[in-house]
């Protein structure tokens, strides 16, 4: 049975498939899948070496067994189904350490990390943040949406460390006091999960440096944030919490 990361020689097609050529193939299929499936799945080698984003360089010292008569490159952007029939020898195995760095280079061209935002749990902060009876609002980039500080909780964080990092990144605040939790909503798709949770806060200036994200910021009054952060304003009366409850003009 061949096995993932041996190195045989086997027919490959053109890219047109008019007709095929005898080349070395590294083996990236598992051996549960070589051993169950009629079919292997490689990666393309060649001996025209060339520095390209997603070559690899193999040399003899990179094999477990076997020899390797020439440095070569493994295509990680090339990659072939074939039947285990038309195998013709196999010369050499190469090191875990290779087929590692062939694996991750796949990975990367097939942007697995695109992939994996679907499916995502995310716990997300955001901030009313008072200053002389006025909220804070910042504009989004691009857009003519106003949004109230606040980000995603990065792993490891607990939610007031990750609040207030969010606030002092978007508005250069860094003297935030975090008065209660208001309420928290729940908004969930066939992709994502995501959970937010809204914090009543006091700043002690309005002192607003305001990140690249943003082009703009106010301390805005009641009918302001009805005016610019309607979005906002409809999800506060939705969650029983209401303007007029708290100290802003």
């Amino acid at each position: 049975m061949y096995k993932q990361g041996d190195i045989v020689l086997i027919p490959i097609p053109f890219i047109d498939l008019s007709s095929s050529k005898k080349r070395p193939v590294l083996i990236l299929s598992s051996d549960s899948y070589n051993t169950s499936a009629d079919d292997l799945i490689v990666a393309a080698i060649t001996s025209n070496i060339d520095k390209k984003p997603y070559n690899i360089i193999i040399t003899g010292d990179d094999l477990a067994g076997g020899t390797l008569l020439h440095t070569s490159c493994v295509r990680a952007d090339k990659l072939y189904t074939l039947a285990q029939s038309i195998v013709i020898k196999k010369f050499g195995t190469v090191k875990e350490e290779l087929l590692t760095a062939v694996i991750e280079k796949i990975y990367n061209i097939l942007s697995f990390s695109d992939v994996c935002k679907m499916n995502e749990f995310k716990v997300g902060v955001r901030s009313l943040v008072i200053y002389n009876r006025k909220v804070l609002l910042l504009k989004i980039s691009g857009e003519e949406y106003w949004q109230a500080p606040g980000g995603k909780v990065e792993f490891g964080e607990d939610l007031h460390t990750a609040l207030k990092r969010e606030i002092k990144e978007e508005t250069g605040l860094d003297d935030i006091r975090i008065e209660k939790l208001l309420f928290a909503v729940t908004f969930v798709s066939s992709e994502r999960h995501d959970v937010g949770l809204w914090y009543l806060c006091y700043a002690n200036s309005d002192k607003v440096i305001i990140s690249d994200e943003h082009t703009d910021f106010i301390w805005a009054n009641k009918e302001q944030i009805k005016l610019l952060s309607s979005g906002t304003f409809a999800e506060f009366e939705a969650n029983s919490v209401f303007l007029d409850s708290l100290e802003i003009d």
